[in-house]
């Protein structure tokens, strides 16, 4: 139950239609991690904090989603890594033409992750439109309004 400091604090997202007291109840109750890019993960930390997840670093206990927030720095380790959380993935890249973002379901191939170009990993505007993407969507599969195809792409060349 979320006490008067928490009502106070969240009072924004409670209002919203689908969300209310039971709704940030679930956000502030979901784990996720959020690895990629320090610039995106950075960014990413700082909306899912602010929306009230609780934010974890690579875990071993159950966790809501995970987020990728770029992936240039990320090798094959890390991305067969991913398969351990048994949760949503929730990723974008960015190369030079724009940002690839896509949902993959727990334990499905992930298409489109690795970039083939090498991109700007320093380009803030689009790593924070990203990240809050990121959020808005790990805020979706908290409340549980997705219907996650297991593959979605969103292509902004």
């Amino acid at each position: 139950m979320l006490d008067d400091a928490a009502i106070e604090r969240f009072a924004r997202q409670i209002v919203v239609p689908g969300v209310g007291a039971e709704g940030q109840e679930r956000i502030c109750s979901t784990r996720i991690v959020v690895i990629g890019e320090p610039a995106g993960v950075a960014l990413a930390r700082t909306y899912a904090c602010a929306a009230g997840f609780c934010v974890e670093a690579r875990t071993n206990r159950p966790i809501g989603c995970v987020l990728v927030a770029g992936t240039r720095s990320l090798d094959a380790q890390s991305l067969a890594d991913l398969a351990v959380f048994a949760a949503p993935i929730l990723w974008y890249r960015l190369d030079d033409a724009g940002i690839i973002a896509g949902i993959a379901a727990a334990g499905a191939p992930i298409e489109g992750l690795v970039a083939s170009a090498a991109g700007s990993a320093d380009d803030d505007i689009r790593h924070a439109l990203a990240a809050a993407d990121l959020v808005a969507s790990a805020i979706a599969i908290a409340l549980g309004w997705p219907d996650l195809e297991p593959q979605y792409r969103l292509d902004l060349r």
